[in-house]
């Protein structure tokens, strides 16, 4: 069962004093049994009319059974569609990291990891990228399930995803498989072709991945980031590859710690690329050295990269200075401006000049 409410939300003195419910509505589905009757939220996006689309599977982990809701902005269901042809009667199985987003034709796409639990894909590997698309009224476009090599089905994060403004679709995703990862790369266009494969494997001995790839992507250069722990030393390395050659230009190994590194962001700012990990990294975008990089001992949270200001927001979490605020930065990681907080922040965004955070 889902349960969704929507809160008028504007700037107040008041703070949640202000806010009233809109609406709220249990989202039963009642048309299918799945084995196990717990819902989960993957992902939602809203359209240009404040329609809300959500997808969600059952378990809440893998699932043979995900949904596409449409919702409209007075709570009422306007259609729901099965990922999958025939729910619960084949061996696809979702991930529970699927995400929604939408392209430039205005349709839906829906991109998720998953496995075949019933045929053995060819050549060797069962775990696959899936890529599905519909109108905005529910009609199926199209579909693309794109098998990953061998070793590669056990990718648990899609943290890595990225629509260019032509409706290309990068994603990158990262397989741990007994101290054996793969970083993966695919490139597709808008109509799910695939234009790029790239694949790099390491043998971590008894070491684990802890971050799995994240990517920023900049004319055909690719960047690629993620974390792991080998002999209780945190590493994050970040490499970059030309998509048009599958060439790799550098690939650098930005921190060594003993401690383990926050979730990993990466970004592209006026020419300059940043990396978020345990504090924030520029890095010259030819050569990958650090060009500058905060020293104030808080893990950022999410960041918030605006362009059109200059300015860097990071949301400060924990650290050696736990702190309840954010931090504003120039571009080259100088403090500007502190915004402390009443409560724990946990997330963050940014829309004109309103900054939004979310403190649980």
């Amino acid at each position: 069962m889902l349960f969704i409410v929507i809160f008028s939300l504007f700037q107040s003195q008041e703070g949640f004093a202000g806010r009233k419910v809109q609406w709220q509505k249990f989202l039963n589905d009642t048309t299918m049994k799945p084995y196990n009757p717990t819902w989960r939220v993957q992902s939602a996006v809203v359209d240009n009319d404040n329609n809300i689309y959500l997808s969600s599977i059952t378990n809440g982990w893998d699932s043979m059974v995900a949904l596409i809701t449409k919702v409209s902005p007075d709570g009422q269901i306007l259609w729901r569609q099965t990922v999958f042809p025939i729910p619960n009667a084949n061996g696809y199985q979702t991930n529970h990291k699927g995400k929604l987003y939408i392209d430039i034709d205005s349709n839906i796409v829906y991109i998720s990891t998953g496995f075949d639990s019933l045929v053995q894909a060819s050549p060797d590997s069962n775990g696959f990228f899936l890529l599905k698309k519909w109108t905005k009224n529910g009609t199926p476009i199209n579909s693309f399930v794109d098998y990953l090599p061998d070793s590669c089905a056990n990718i648990e994060d899609l943290t890595g995803i990225q629509i260019l403004q032509n409706g290309d679709i990068y994603i990158s995703g990262t397989s741990d498989n007994y101290h054996n990862i793969d970083i993966i790369c695919r490139k597709y266009d808008k109509n799910f072709n695939k234009l790029f494969s790239y694949r790099q494997h390491q043998d971590l001995g008894t070491g684990i991945l802890v971050n799995p790839s994240v990517i920023a992507i900049k004319d055909s250069l690719l960047n690629i980031a993620y974390s792991t722990d080998s002999n209780n030393f945190k590493n994050t390395y970040i490499l970059q590859i030309n998509t048009s050659s599958g060439d790799t230009i550098w690939q650098n190994n930005i921190h060594q710690a003993t401690y383990y590194p926050s979730p990993l962001q990466l970004e592209i700012m006026q020419n300059s690329l940043y990396l978020v990990s345990n504090h924030l990294v520029k890095l010259n975008t030819s050569t990958g050295n650090i060009i500058a990089e905060d020293n104030l001992q808080y893990n950022p949270g999410n960041c918030i990269f605006d362009s059109t200001t200059s300015s860097i927001y990071s949301l400060h979490t924990s650290g050696a200075k736990a702190a309840q605020m954010t931090s504003r930065y120039d571009t080259n990681l100088v403090q500007q401006e502190i915004i402390p907080y009443p409560l724990w922040p946990y997330f963050m965004t940014k829309k004109d000049t309103v900054l939004s955070v979310l403190c649980p």
